[in-house]
């Protein structure tokens, strides 16, 4: 069984590291730390490969080198990741940006301080099965494609907001289109064929293909959804106070993910440590393995000669405004308030 039916895993670290505001710097030794800086990560999904970075640095001691001790927990969605955070339930969470914006125009105060995937990786999965010939051999078929076709909505992740822009930007006629609302990740409904396509990242096809369920992937960004993806944040609060913990946190991660990018088979086997199904064959490691590697152009910046991680305000606007013209939100957040990149180095 592959790793994404595996619903509801969190995984709790037990470092020893310094805390607080004050804490040493991202070089001081685990030896020299006194009280652990714990605080607690809200994934945006189950422990799959998006997750490889930060248990990869959490197996190989670099959170604790940095005096921190997170408590990584397993999500269920973006949206959910975003309430969570919000009522405080967790100290910082990873969701997709729109789910972010959409709570802070809602009223929740939140503040992101560090886009993780600098580009839109929402596609539509849809199985080949349900495509003609000719919409199958179509490099960038139509939006008529959909007519007559089920969707397996999950209404819990950030996919199902950029889905309603989706709509709303290509004038879809909804009602051609049935919904069938499904819990995530919606890849038993697909291998099925309960449903005929769903809204998710890209970089799962493998997975799902892994199962048997042939695929037709389009890119959202490849119809004009140019958006940022996840992005780290917590309420505007919570970043105030523990700017030097979350400095720490994002040097640390930046790490991982520049090694897990070079070794992604070794990270991973690491998160095989937190998710024994990930690597319960040869197949199922070789799988993970190949969407790990999709992710790797994800993460570079927008903006030429910035760093991972540092925002840009023209595309949180931007981003902001695709929501906006589909009529998710009804205006544009507070740019002043509703990001920061003042803990990341080089911005």
């Amino acid at each position: 069984m592959l790793r994404k039916l595996v619903l509801g895993l969190a995984a709790t670290t037990a470092l020893a590291a310094c805390g607080g505001g004050s804490a040493p710097s991202s070089t001081a030794s685990s030896a020299t730390c006194g009280t652990p800086a714990h605080f607690t990560v809200r994934l945006n999904f189950v422990l799959d490969d998006e997750q490889v970075p930060y248990f990869t640095a959490l197996d190989k001691g670099w959170y604790r080198q940095a005096c921190l001790d997170p408590e990584l927990q397993a999500g269920t969605g973006s949206t959910n990741t975003v309430q969570l955070v919000g009522n405080g339930s967790a100290d910082m969470g990873v969701a997709d940006t729109v789910a972010i914006m959409v709570g802070q125009v809602q009223g929740i105060p939140l503040q992101a301080f560090g886009v993780v995937y600098q580009h839109n990786p929402t596609a539509l999965l849809i199985r080949k099965a349900a495509l003609g010939a000719d919409q199958q051999a179509a490099s960038k078929p139509g939006k008529d494609v959909l007519y007559g076709k089920t969707y397996g909505a999950v209404i819990a992740g950030s996919p199902f907001i950029f889905w309603k822009s989706f709509v709303k930007q290509q004038s879809l006629d909804a009602s051609r289109v049935k919904q069938v609302n499904i819990a995530p990740p919606g890849f038993a409904e697909m291998a099925t064929g309960k449903v005929d396509f769903i809204a998710t990242f890209f970089t799962v096809a493998p997975v799902l293909e892994g199962l048997g369920v042939p695929l037709k992937v389009f890119k959202l960004e490849d119809y004009g959804q140019k958006a940022y993806g996840l992005s780290y944040f917590s309420k505007s609060d919570w970043v105030g106070a523990h700017g030097d913990l979350i400095k720490r946190f994002l040097t640390v991660t930046q790490r991982a993910i520049d090694y897990t990018n070079k070794n992604p088979t070794e990270g991973v086997k690491l998160l095989c440590n937190h998710n024994p199904a990930i690597c319960a064959d040869d197949k199922a490691l070789q799988t993970n393995v190949q969407e790990q590697r999709l992710q790797i152009p994800l993460y570079n910046n927008l903006t030429p000669g910035k760093p991972m991680f540092c925002i840009d305000a023209g595309y949180w606007k931007q981003t902001a405004q695709l929501l906006v013209d589909a009529g998710t939100i009804p205006s544009l957040p507070d740019e002043s308030r509703s990001f920061t990149s003042r803990y990341v180095s080089g911005c």
